[in-house]
Formats: structure tokens, sequence, C-alpha cells
């Protein structure tokens, strides 16, 4: 396990938000992926977040997580993206310190 601070980092790089109603500190991304597509040229970006696993409830499953992820900065840090999201995917890093939230934005 990394016995680094997480706290600072995440303090430096990240926005804070509500997960599930808890409070916590995360780094949002919206990596590009080209898709294959038989030269249709599809592509997609699918948003995520870094967060510290700690800050993820036990019982989140890997393949799926009941969760919702507020992001109250969204609206000033990203205009026009959404700021409320539904944790489709938990990803742990496998060295229990980070996982990735693969989201999906939230049905209004």
């Amino acid at each position: 396990m990394i016995q680094e601070d997480l706290d600072t980092f995440l303090a430096d790089f990240g926005e804070d938000g509500l997960l599930d109603g808890v409070a916590v500190r995360v780094i949002f991304g919206s990596p590009y992926a080209a898709l294959p597509s038989d030269g249709l040229g599809m592509s997609s970006a699918e948003p995520r977040v870094l967060i510290a696993s700690a800050s993820v409830p036990a019982e989140a499953s890997t393949e799926t997580a009941d969760l919702v992820l507020e992001l109250p900065e969204a609206a000033t840090l990203r205009p026009g993206m959404p700021t409320q999201y539904r944790v489709r995917e938990v990803q742990p890093d496998g060295t229990g310190a980070f996982s990735t939230l693969i989201l999906a934005e939230a049905s209004a």
C-alpha cells in the first residue's frame, strides 16, 4: 500500500464532491478514446474520477455501484458539463490507495 499523504495530493489537484451525500475529494478526467467502427471514425469521452479508495463505500461493487456523485464546482470548472453523475463502475488501482470511478450522466 502507498504510504504517501493522499490528502495533500487530492488537495492540490482535486475538487470537492459528494458521493451519496458524503463529502469527498476527487480528480475529474474525461479521456478521449477512439472506438473501432469499420472506418466510421467514432470516438468517445468517458467521464471518470480518481478518488482515495478509503472514500469508496465498502459495499460498492467493482461491476456496478449504485452511487451518485455530485460535483458542485463543475459548472464553474467545466461549463456545460453535468454536475451530477451515476457511478457505473469502481476500478481499484491495485495499490489500495486510489480507485477510478467510471461515470455516466445522472438522469434528470
